[in-house]
């Protein structure tokens, strides 16, 4: 498939984006359970102590309650003990929260009072909503009508099933009356702790949870549009780049999927262990793959290799620890994680600003799309590691710019796609005038070389009787005039081949026919090269279109020839398997870099090595020519050597074929 078609069709991609609200919207109607509402207070309705308690009086009003705080710091206080300690002279030392609840990762256990009351206009049934899903174990107290406590459970460690209600959230239901009640929350975690707390009513809790899952379906959806794009790109370029945007998308989707909580309700409600392992992989996994995502598109190696490399580290160093995550292990490296990925993010924003001068379109994109959510994903970092506070900007922000970055991912990809067109197409453009000039100065040659040829002819039989010391130079004659002949049925023969106008036409021949055919066409100096040819025992004949596959041989001992300057043995090697005819020829000339193997076989590609050999050219057309030639019998080439100790080719053609 060319490069053309393969554009036209992920071009076809991009129309996928115009169906993404069909589905997105599908998506978010079967979300099986209701997100998380924000509701907050405006602006002096709370003193200082309740700042981070928001409610949402869909059905009343609740005045602000009391919320306090204990530190419980080796675990192991129990409630019994908590009110006990509170019936005494200065009660348990809960001290007033006077701002929002982060303590980043710590093993402490904290105590939270709540006291609350509704007013007599109020609902009666009210839900106490705790954010994030991630929280490991919380726990509500809450005094029933005799003033004893009961305890209800949630966070990731608890099974959906066994929750209070089975939604995504930490929900607890409560019961308020118009005196206030005092309700005690337990909060522990191996993740970060931070919390956020809100009152709502049923109705209200529900009203809002349409809001956030259908935001959830537009990232969905989005999301699968932009690695369908990336998918198509990556299947038919074969280019790095839309690999790693296609992993990246998939991981970045799959951990914004998670870190909602989706997953527990959804894909394990019964299997909470999970919920740390995959948290862990995905987000480690994310940051390993955010680099090299955005490496391959800026490609800074040349201009910036110290930091590429730094960066470069720190991604196999996410690998690494996506590994340990998988093993169990997150919950001792996320601190060290935390910390890398806030280097991380401040390299990336470095290097995209640095890179500016040198390529400013794909330097300006990803700023344009990543900077919003990688300053968000900064925020929530220093939340996480209990610098910031949990508020809108440390935790609701990033799940918005979110909904900016995906789409802009598929343009990205989709202006990736064109620039590689653009490339291709001066490339062909390039290539077509070569070709063009080759096949002129081909023909063209043709005639006078003929000419030539029967001129020194003649002039041999005429001298050589006269000065048989002449003969040397005769010799050297008809030798450049044979490559000046070659040369011109390569350049001729690789425009038929390029302009589609071979067909392999297969025949029997006997592999020793075909050596005799390859011997009578080669013109060499058997007293500096002497030839040594082996043929198979047996010498059944095969199916190849003997033409072509000469010339491909010769081609192949004629670089064996020119590449040999200081003489020495060639071999020209027939042998047969079931499968297969294997024809190789070696050499011991000036070999082959390893640098050039991988371009070895490139149209109009000659090695460092042979260029510089003095009095040797070449178009870089021969073993153009024979891949193409050996690729058409449906078989491979390879090559074995080394600088300086020469070369090996061996030709393997199948010997059935249509």
């Amino acid at each position: 498939m060319s490069a053309a078609s393969s554009t036209t069709r992920i071009r076809m991609g991009f129309m996928l984006l115009h169906l993404s609200p069909l589905w997105l919207f599908v998506f978010a109607l079967l979300m099986p359970g209701p997100g998380k509402a924000v509701a907050e207070l405006p602006e002096g309705a709370a003193d200082s102590r309740n700042a981070h308690v928001t409610v949402d009086g869909g059905g009343g009003v609740v005045p602000p309650g009391r919320l306090s705080i204990l530190r419980d710091a080796d675990g192991s206080l129990t409630l019994n003990d908590l009110l006990a300690a509170e019936r005494r002279p200065g009660g348990a030392g809960f001290v007033p929260l006077s701002g929002p609840f982060s303590r980043g990762y710590t093993r402490d256990v904290y105590w939270l009072r709540l006291e609350v009351a509704r007013t007599p206009d109020a609902d009666r049934e009210w839900w106490l909503v705790a954010w994030p899903p991630f929280v490991d174990d919380v726990r509500l107290y809450t005094p029933d009508a005799s003033g004893r406590y009961i305890e209800q459970r949630g966070g990731d460690h608890v099974p959906v099933p066994e929750r209070s209600l089975a939604v995504r959230e930490t929900v607890f239901p409560l019961t308020l009356g118009v005196e206030p009640r005092t309700f005690y929350l337990r909060v522990a975690s191996t993740s970060t702790l931070t919390l956020s707390l809100e009152l709502c009513t049923p109705q209200g809790f529900a009203e809002r949870s349409v809001f956030t899952n259908t935001r959830q379906g537009v990232f969905t959806g989005l999301l699968l549009t932009s690695v369908i794009v990336s998918l198509l790109s990556a299947l038919w370029l074969r280019r790095r780049f839309f690999i790693v945007a296609t992993l990246y998308l998939c991981a970045y989707g799959a951990l914004h999927f998670v870190l909602n909580g989706y997953d527990q309700l959804i894909l394990y409600p019964g299997q909470p262990w999970l919920a740390d392992h995959v948290v862990g992989v995905l987000g480690t996994l994310t940051a390993g793959l955010l680099i090299h995502f955005v490496l391959a598109y800026l490609e800074p190696g040349r201009a910036y290799r110290g930091l590429t490399l730094i960066l470069s580290a720190l991604a196999w160093l996410c690998l690494f620890w996506a590994v340990l995550s998988a093993a169990g292990l997150y919950a001792l490296i996320a601190p060290w994680f935390q910390f890398t990925a806030l280097l991380i993010l401040v390299l990336l924003i470095a290097l995209m600003l640095m890179m500016l001068p040198r390529a400013r379109r794909r330097a300006t994109l990803m700023l344009v799309m990543f900077l919003p959510s990688l300053l968000a994903a900064l925020a929530q970092v220093m939340r996480n590691l209990g610098v910031l506070p949990t508020n809108f900007w440390t935790t609701g922000l990033w799940e918005w710019t979110t909904l900016f970055q995906i789409p802009f991912a598929a343009v990205v990809v989709l202006l990736r796609v064109r620039e590689i067109e653009q490339e291709h197409q001066l490339v062909r453009a390039r290539e077509q005038a070569q070709r063009g000039l080759i096949n002129m100065i081909a023909h063209e040659l043709r005639t006078p070389l003929a000419v030539i040829d029967a001129a020194i002819a003649n002039l041999e039989a005429r001298t050589l009787k006269d000065d048989p010391g002449l003969r040397p130079r005769y010799r050297r004659i008809q030798t450049a005039l044979t490559r000046l002949n070659t040369l011109v049925d390569n350049a001729l023969a690789q425009d038929r081949l390029q302009g589609g106008e071979v067909d392999i036409v297969r025949q029997p021949v006997a592999p020793s026919d075909l050596a005799a055919q390859v011997r009578e066409l080669l013109d060499i100096d058997v007293g500096r090269h002497p030839l040594k040819v082996r043929l198979p025992q047996d010498d059944t004949p095969v199916r190849v279109d003997s033409h072509w596959l000469c010339l491909a041989v010769l081609n192949l001992l004629d670089n064996a020839i020119k590449y040999s300057p200081d003489g020495g043995p060639i071999a020209l090697n027939f042998d047969r398997d079931a499968a297969a005819l294997i024809i190789g020829v070696e050499d011991h000339g000036i070999g082959i870099p390893p640098q050039a193997r991988e371009r070895l076989f490139e149209r109009l590609y000659r090695a460092d090595n042979a260029r510089a050999l003095p009095g040797v050219g070449g178009l870089g057309i021969g073993l153009y020519l024979v891949r193409e030639i050996v690729r058409r019998h449906g078989g491979e080439v390879r090559v074995e050597s080394a600088p300086g100790t020469g070369s090996r080719f061996t030709l393997r053609i199948p010997v059935t074929g249509h």
